[in-house]
């Protein structure tokens, strides 16, 4: 494998480098080598880089035209520069599953036997870093935490992730052999990672007594949890309506939130609590946003809870048409559930299905990187959204887009033979 990605890597070092630069690929220690644990690196660039440059601050040279125009100039102000012009030129091998550049400008590359391998351990592969991390909640962790994504990217994140071996496991068994994605978060709503709080527990189970003894011997009622939820969110998350009751009649402030600003009545509406939302409603802003533009109607419908919904826009008079701050309306929260029961219900209610976020991401495409099969043939039917909306897309994710693509391709080509996709 490593003389097949020396060979992949001098053709593209010669088309950036002078060719007595580009053939430092070749030297032992410089081309691919496999690292322990991970796969292959290449530090070939970053040595060039520092070796042409000098004591000069950036690097620049002349190399010969391939078309006797006359001599190119090139300059790069840092050896990740350089390395990032090189990764551009190389040429598709079938065996390769990722190629990246780190700030030092190191070329990483991944082969599909090492992705395999890594699945194979429960192990999920990054598609921004690179990195590997145990299992699905360990990739969405790592999405939220080191790369700053919201819930709903994070989960497309996942998914992505999962996509990236199903074409070979297709080959075998086709599109029936897909299992579809399971459901992106539990049904128990909030959830403790570190141990919460004993009046917190309280609260979650709906223990009006407990609580209210331990607030006799002086437990804080203003307590939260490492993500800022307070009893109330917690109570209200569980359905606890008298308790929700109790504890602002208590002077805990009903309109309290957690650090990335979800409120009672979001988790009260994610986990289909319309009594809870109906007492919430009287002093929460029904089309209140967490810190994404997140709102109540976008939970309950990535949820399934219809009656919850039919509250919220009705009664409440919650904005049926609100976007996130990634221009995801509540189509695109339909999808990644996989309900078509829910996106009917959105139609009817007059929700435009066919909206684009700011990455160009329809409700099909949701559906597609999910591995929604039912989804996606009914948004192409009854729901109205065809081909031509796929072929408009402006998605600034191009890798994303390919894989969602590359499963609605091998769907329409199993399921919709009239559809040609190019």
């Amino acid at each position: 494998m490593e003389a097949i990605l020396d060979r992949m890597l001098l053709a593209a070092f010669q088309q950036v480098l002078p060719c007595d630069e580009a053939t430092l690929v070749l030297k032992p220690g410089e081309g691919a080598v496999q690292r322990p644990g991970a796969d292959f690196s290449c530090r070939a660039a970053r040595t060039a880089f520092h070796r042409m440059r000098g004591s000069n601050a950036a690097l620049s040279y002349t190399r010969p035209c391939s078309f006797g125009m006359g001599p190119e100039i090139w300059s790069f102000d840092t050896a990740e520069l350089l390395a990032l012009a090189i990764v551009e030129r190389l040429e598709a091998v079938p065996a390769l599953a990722d190629v990246r550049v780190t700030a030092l400008g190191e070329i990483l590359l991944t082969t599909k036997e090492h992705l395999a391998s890594q699945r194979g351990q429960g192990k999920w592969h990054c598609g921004d870093c690179g990195g590997f991390f145990r299992g699905r909640r360990g990739l969405q962790d790592h999405q939220r935490q080191a790369h700053g994504k919201a819930v709903e990217a994070a989960l497309d994140a996942v998914d992505l992730s999962r996509l990236a071996l199903m074409p070979y496991r297709a080959r075998a068994a086709g599109l029936s052999g897909v299992a579809s994605a399971a459901s992106a978060a539990s049904s128990s709503g909030l959830r403790a990672t570190r141990a919460l709080d004993e009046g917190l527990c309280a609260a979650r189970d709906g223990d009006m007594k407990k609580i209210a003894d331990m607030m006799a011997a002086g437990w804080d009622l203003e307590s939260r949890d490492h993500h800022g939820s307070n009893a109330l969110l917690w109570a209200a998350g569980g359905g606890h309506l008298a308790l929700c009751c109790a504890l602002v009649e208590a002077k805990l402030d009903p309109r309290s939130h957690q650090k990335d600003r979800r409120n009672a009545l979001h988790w009260a509406a994610r986990n289909g609590h319309v009594d809870v939302c109906c007492w919430l409603a009287q002093f929460l802003d029904p089309d209140t946003a967490t810190l994404d533009g997140t709102t109540p109607l976008h939970w309950a419908v990535w949820q399934g809870h219809k009656d919850v919904c039919d509250f919220l826009i009705h009664e409440a008079k919650a904005n049926l048409h609100a976007k996130n701050k990634y221009g995801c309306n509540a189509s695109q929260w339909a999808a990644l559930a996989g309900s078509v029961e829910m996106c009917l219900y959105l139609q009817r209610k007059g929700l435009d299905l066919a909206v684009l976020n700011f990455n160009g991401h329809s409700a099909l495409h949701k559906a597609a990187v999910k591995g929604q099969r039912d989804l996606c043939q009914w948004l192409l039917g009854e729901g109205g959204l065809g081909q031509a909306q796929d072929s408009n897309s402006t998605s600034r994710q191009i890798p994303d887009i390919s894989l969602a693509c590359n499963f609605w391709s091998q769907f329409l080509a199993v399921s919709c033979p009239c559809f040609c996709f190019i």
